[in-house]
């Protein structure tokens, strides 16, 4: 006799679809906020899309090892990111939905380090669990869009 699975049974794998019109518009207009805290110093104008208790890691805090929990901390983030590149910016190419709630971005990064003039081209995705209010309540970014994918289906199921 076959020894019993004591796993939880795992239920159907989330889907992931394109993103409604009204997530892509807001997917849009937070990434447009990111780049102006990243470029211009305005913060605020990304904080409005995180809910205040947000958990935020990102690309470059993940190589630190580092998540962010709330506004002031990722104002922090945004100051570090700020001193470091002179120039960042996103490019979308795919919004997606991940389950119910997950908003999924797929793109490029771009960004040129502010005393070396170094620049980086890489493959980025980030996905967004949204509130009832549509403000983000984690934020993870990736270098890779399969590695998002799987992190966003894992969210969407109720992964953390």
């Amino acid at each position: 006799m076959p020894p019993a699975d004591d796993s939880p049974a795992a239920g159907p794998e989330p889907t992931v679809v394109e993103a409604p019109p009204e997530l892509k518009n807001l997917s849009d207009r937070a990434l447009a906020g990111f780049h102006g805290a990243l470029n211009e110093g305005d913060a605020e104008g990304y904080l409005e899309f995180l809910e205040p208790d947000v958990d935020f890691s990102t690309v470059t805090s993940a190589a630190e090892g580092v998540v962010y929990h709330g506004h002031d901390e990722v104002r922090q983030y945004i100051g570090r990111v700020r001193e470091a590149f002179e120039e960042t910016r996103i490019e979308a190419e795919q919004q997606l939905l991940a389950g119910d709630d997950v908003l999924v971005v797929l793109g490029k990064w771009f960004a040129r380090g502010r005393g070396s003039g170094v620049e980086i081209v890489t493959e980025w995705g980030s996905f967004f669990q949204l509130s009832p209010r549509n403000r983000a309540t984690c934020v993870r970014a990736y270098t890779s869009h399969e590695e998002t994918l799987v992190a966003a289906r894992e969210q969407a199921a109720g992964g953390s």
